[in-house]
């Protein structure tokens, strides 16, 4: 199996397809039709044959695959975990529990809730808050990522991923209540003019 070293770069055609929004890049040095990327089926199948079936798709791919987004600038490798090995595709050496698995378009890879709790731990603040920010409401509630944390005890880290997922609840509770303020109609009579 090829590795990212050695991708083939891309043409200044390509990138100024990219920058317009008409080709993604879903490896590195691999591109494609934005519209066949348009779906996490679709994005699924594009990963499906770089990652061989005893692979997940973890953090920023599982991501990715799930909601399409993915960082600026951190398009340097597929993120996947392996129980036994460190070699690309492999970018961590964990074994996934399968309860935190599931399919998707004949790739593996971590159900939304796993995959908060691992941008959380393995990906710097900044970049896990806007994925799960493109996570939350869509794909997963709070009640699920309460629920992913109660099932992963013994993992380091855990208490800082814990802290930050609190703070993203009262943040959203507090966001939710002022969009109903601003939405409720006002006691006030509306003013006439003669």
């Amino acid at each position: 199996m090829t590795t990212w070293h050695n991708a083939p770069p891309l043409t200044n055609v390509q990138r100024a397809q990219l920058r317009e929004g008409l080709l993604v890049e879903y490896a590195p040095g691999r591109v494609t039709a934005a519209d066949l990327a348009a779906a996490p089926a679709l994005r699924g199948a594009l990963l499906a044959p770089l990652l061989p079936p005893s692979y997940t798709a973890v953090t920023l791919t599982a991501l990715w695959i799930h909601t399409g987004w993915w960082p600026e600038g951190k398009m340097r490798q597929l993120h996947a975990a392996h129980p036994a090995r460190t070699k690309p595709p492999a970018t961590y050496r964990r074994s996934i529990p399968p309860q935190f698995t599931i399919t998707v378009g004949g790739t593996r890879l971590t159900t939304p809730a796993r995959t908060v709790v691992d941008l959380l731990l393995m990906e710097t603040s900044d970049v896990a808050m806007d994925g799960i920010f493109h996570l939350v409401g869509a794909h997963l509630t709070m009640s699920e990522l309460f629920d992913q944390l109660a099932r992963e005890e013994g993992r380091r880290r855990l208490g800082f991923a814990r802290s930050m997922i609190e703070a993203l609840a009262e943040y959203l509770t507090w966001r939710t209540h002022e969009l109903r303020l601003s939405a409720a109609p006002s006691d006030c009579p509306p003013s006439s003019t003669p």
